[in-house]
């Protein structure tokens, strides 16, 4: 198999062609493995043909964490001249966590909160064909949910509850029997009163 990628100077516009052929002997899982290998090269072309959209002019080199591998790309740095922060207008134009691509960000940190991170490091190798250290995996889930805590700050939410409309309070164990303050209940240790105001 062969990738074959034509971009004439114009960084919005690149086209693949893709030649396939099956390895002789190959079993179809061998294929298949082929291809998604081929198709992951395929994304991580086509990841920095956008990223360097965002930042045509580019500087210093880094390495980007994508669906579909790892994709050197160099950028702008700019930093005031008394030092401190750091400004990468790429980053922020393409909405990067660090050094990782937005669907690379909501893939790991999606997979982290449903799995424990030695299973998506799993996961993403058999499925994906991607490795990822744990830790990569955890620091990743960390920034996504520091996002999402700074836009939740954001959001207000009033609620039109005064505690003096509150006449009584239920806690429930098991659900089968609800106890409240000044009454007699009926469960399966048999009537309880409770009598606490």
């Amino acid at each position: 198999m062969e990738i074959v990628l034509i971009n004439d100077s114009n960084p919005s516009e690149l086209m693949i062609t893709l030649k396939i052929s099956k390895a002789a002997g190959a079993s179809s899982l061998e294929s298949e493995e082929s291809r998604a290998s081929l198709l992951n090269e395929v994304g991580i072309a086509s990841t920095q043909s956008l990223l360097l959209q965002e930042d045509i002019e580019s500087k210093s080199i880094e390495i980007d964490e994508s669906p579909y591998g790892q994709v050197a790309l160099e950028r702008h740095v700019y930093q005031s001249s008394a030092g401190g922060k750091q400004y990468v207008p790429l980053e922020l134009k393409s909405g990067m966590l660090g050094v990782s691509t937005p669907r690379w960000s909501k893939m790991v940190s999606w997979k982290y909160s449903n799995l424990p991170s030695g299973k998506v490091q799993q996961d993403l190798c058999e499925n994906h064909q991607r490795s990822c250290c744990r830790t990569h995996t955890q620091s990743l889930s960390y920034e996504v949910g520091q996002e999402l805590l700074a836009k939740n700050q954001e959001m207000t939410c009033e609620v039109d509850l005064y505690f003096a409309q509150i006449k009584s309070i239920s806690i429930g164990i098991d659900g089968a029997a609800s106890y409240q303050i000044g009454r007699i209940l009926r469960g399966h240790g048999g009537d309880t009163e409770f009598n606490w105001g």
